[in-house]
């Protein structure tokens, strides 16, 4: 899949296009439904999938981080991936951008959800997109939101459901179990002190909607997957500020910072709390490390495994 900025990308004189524009946040499943139709309409016509995509947009929480969006768009078969930083596209009128998007991609059909907007200040809609597009002779595919037990699928709704750790409900608007990624770092070590070494991890998910607690866990590093119970939040009993670091069960991982890591939050088991001494923090760990265990006792983590090959 060619990933490019816009900006940069010079089309052969023949290369035609059926395009989805958006930010595609997460990837949730009504994106995936207009990644479909893009695929569907693009072999129909013989012409190259491909979409439009925002970085860096405007926003309170980021469902994933930007590479493994790019992974996931070109695991689904898009063929040609432009992308634009915010900052560069917010000044354009509706008309500039959709003049600037057809020179470049010259797309015979795009995709999009039906509440879609562009454009400086929004401005344009789907009454003017059907406008320009009847004037170009391109066809517009609209795509009504998609419901999962009444409810819409938004990038909202999934940050309210990962910030209430309903994981269930996430994985069937996400399509997939959520996750997140970091970067190993050097932590304080007061875990390796207590008995429970932790890996530590800088967040790429910036903003991430996961709440502070303490959370069962998969790790996943090198294509290789850990079972683990999550810290995330201020280490109370040790005035510690706020970290990420999960202890890995019944198996070891060898040092490894500067590493990158894929963690699935699949069930929260409490809160953070301060405990009154180490002893009675290394108690309550035991607990959460014995859940854990009869949580996996029946979790498929074969099929888990199959379905989070990112």
């Amino acid at each position: 899949m060619l990933v490019q900025k816009f900006n940069s990308f010079r089309r052969d004189v023949n290369f035609s296009s059926v395009i989805g524009i958006g930010k595609f946040d997460g990837l949730h499943v009504g994106h995936q439904k207009i990644i479909s139709s893009i695929l569907k309409i693009s072999k129909k016509i013989g012409a190259t999938p491909s979409m439009f995509i925002i970085k860096n947009y405007p926003t309170s929480f980021v469902l994933m981080e930007w590479e493994q969006k790019i992974k996931m768009i070109e695991k689904s078969g898009i063929e040609v991936c432009l992308w634009a930083d915010f900052k560069d596209i917010k000044f354009l009128s509706d008309t500039e951008f959709l003049e600037k998007l057809y020179l470049l991609l010259n797309f015979k059909a795009v995709c999009v959800g039906s509440n879609f907007k562009f454009g400086h200040n929004r401005s344009g809609d789907i009454d003017y997109l059907n406008k320009w597009a009847g004037q170009k002779g391109v066809s517009v595919h609209l795509h009504s939101p998609v419901r999962v037990e009444g409810r819409i699928v938004s990038s909202t709704v999934i940050k309210e459901l990962i910030s209430r750790a309903d994981f269930k409900m996430v994985r069937r608007m996400l399509g997939r179990w959520y996750g997140v990624a970091g970067l190993c770092i050097h932590g304080y070590r007061i875990g390796r002190m207590i008995g429970f070494p932790t890996i530590n991890l800088e967040l790429k998910n910036w903003n991430s909607p996961l709440s502070h607690g303490v959370y069962i866990c998969v790790v996943k590093k090198n294509e290789q997957f850990y079972k683990g119970v999550l810290f995330y939040g201020k280490s109370e009993t040790f005035g510690l500020p706020v970290s990420f670091e999960i202890h890995i069960i019944d198996s070891n991982i060898p040092d490894t910072y500067g590493d990158d890591f894929f963690v699935f939050p699949l069930k929260k088991i409490r809160q953070v709390r301060k405990f009154q001494s180490a002893s009675n923090l290394v108690e309550r760990i035991k607990k959460d490390i014995i859940e854990a265990k009869n949580f996996f006792s029946e979790f498929n983590l074969t099929e888990f495994k199959k379905e989070c090959k990112i």
